[in-house]
């Protein structure tokens, strides 16, 4: 484990001296790339967070593995709370 913890503060080191000012954010590059793929797209309006017609509840919850009262039904994946 000590070797592990010196290999962190070794790579910590390095990362002092670097200088990541010009360097444009990993997010920013993801936005960029989502814009330029919409723009590609037919009908695209400029704007990807335009409201849109929704499909008909009927229509979606018939494509459900199971639905119940308008609502989907999943697998629970937490387990039960203690009684």
């Amino acid at each position: 484990m000590a070797s592990q913890m010196e290999e962190i503060v070794a790579l910590v080191d390095r990362l002092e001296g670097f200088d990541a000012v010009e360097i444009e954010s990993g997010t920013a590059v993801a936005e960029r790339e989502a814009a330029e793929r919409e723009a590609d797209e037919p009908g695209w309006t400029g704007a990807s967070d335009v409201p849109a017609p929704c499909l008909p509840r009927e229509q979606v919850l018939g494509e459900a593995a199971e639905s119940r009262q308008g609502f989907f039904v999943v697998p629970r994946v937490l387990p039960p709370e203690a009684e």
